[in-house]
């Protein structure tokens, strides 16, 4: 692959955290993080050592106020297996576009029971204010992302109306396919966001080939 004018062997990674990470695959050398999603617990990545640079208000355990964190707990992206076709060279990630609260629990101490977050779970509940309901859920959305890793930027976006939805798998070189909620699945063209039809599939499991 071409990065920076130069053909390069390398390993792409887009993790939980939201950014595309493109590393020389036979150094290990970070090559870039780019975000693919809205991101706000980073304020950047250093081109160089590809360390983040905390956004101070992430730190909620330290200013003792809410947080909003983008990408939520779920991650940008998790397990769902995304797909590369070396046709386009485009990364095919199915995306999860929503954020997630975080208030510190005051004098918290480990148990051994339960999750050990730390987080106020009381004060970071959903309020019962539909209007408030009503924009959470605006909020919280998915996407079939065609990341154009030599640009470092989005070829083409498929917009879900909810996170998690599914594996996504590159059919030969022409035609790509994703698991989405509701057991159905869409074949798309991976050189444009164009579905072709629904066949039925559980979103969250894919067949074996």
């Amino acid at each position: 692959m071409t990065i920076d004018g130069k053909p390069r062997h390398v390993a792409l990674h887009a993790p939980k955290n939201g950014h595309v990470y493109v590393l020389d695959a036979q150094t290990g050398q970070f090559l870039s993080a780019t975000p693919f999603v809205p991101v706000n617990w980073t304020t950047g990545i250093d081109p160089k050592t590809g360390r983040p640079t905390i956004n101070p208000e992430a730190r909620y355990e330290k200013t003792g106020k809410p947080f909003i964190g983008l990408p939520g707990a779920g991650g940008a992206h998790s397990w769902q297996p995304q797909s590369f076709s070396p046709k386009t060279n485009l990364l095919y990630i199915p995306a999860n576009v929503a954020g997630f609260p975080y208030f510190a629990a005051k004098d918290w101490k480990p148990s051994g029971m339960g999750f050990q977050t730390a987080i106020d779970g009381y004060a970071t509940a959903m309020p019962a204010d539909p209007k408030v309901q009503a924009g959470a859920l605006a909020g919280t959305t998915g996407a079939l992302i065609a990341w154009d890793v030599a640009n470092r930027k989005v070829a083409w976006r498929v917009d879900q109306v909810s996170p998690w939805n599914g594996a996504f798998s590159r059919r030969r070189a022409t035609w790509c396919s994703r698991a989405m909620p509701r057991a159905s699945s869409s074949p798309i063209a991976p050189t444009r966001a164009r579905s072709c039809g629904r066949s039925r599939r559980r979103a969250g499991s894919w067949p074996r080939r």
